[in-house]
């Protein structure tokens, strides 16, 4: 792990970091985004932005992207091309386009067009709907 110290105790195994960025997510009804100063102190701190496993990086971006952190743009298109799986698609599509980072819908836009037949039929279907495309 990149965590090391007494402040990433807690957040060991990858369960507990799973359920630390579910949290943040879901903070006040997923309704108030943190500061962009927020996610760099959580970032310096526990590397979050290091991980390679998947439930992490997703609510990681998603996170970011909440944030409005355009920085998030090419690391959560990479996910998206990288993997099909609807549960991680549908809700990186939706921070992607609703960001308040500028470019953010456009971007998820192209980013599932290129990306759109490597997709499972149904989780195309569900993603365009969101995207408002056919």
């Amino acid at each position: 792990l990149v965590c090391t110290g007494a402040p990433c105790q807690s957040l060991r195994p990858y369960t507990s970091i799973d359920h630390f960025l579910l949290s943040l997510l879901e903070y006040r009804g997923g309704a108030h985004p943190l500061a962009l100063s927020v996610l760099a102190a959580l970032e310096e701190l526990y590397g979050l932005g290091a991980y390679k496993n998947s439930e992490i990086r997703c609510k990681w971006l998603q996170l970011r992207l909440g944030a409005g952190d355009a920085g998030a743009f090419e690391p959560a298109r990479d996910m998206l091309q990288s993997m099909g799986r609807m549960k991680f698609l549908r809700p990186l599509y939706r921070a992607l386009s609703r960001t308040k980072a500028a470019g953010g819908k456009q971007y998820a836009l192209d980013t599932f067009a290129a990306a759109r037949g490597k997709y499972h039929p149904i989780a195309e279907k569900m993603v365009a709907a969101d995207l408002g495309v056919k």
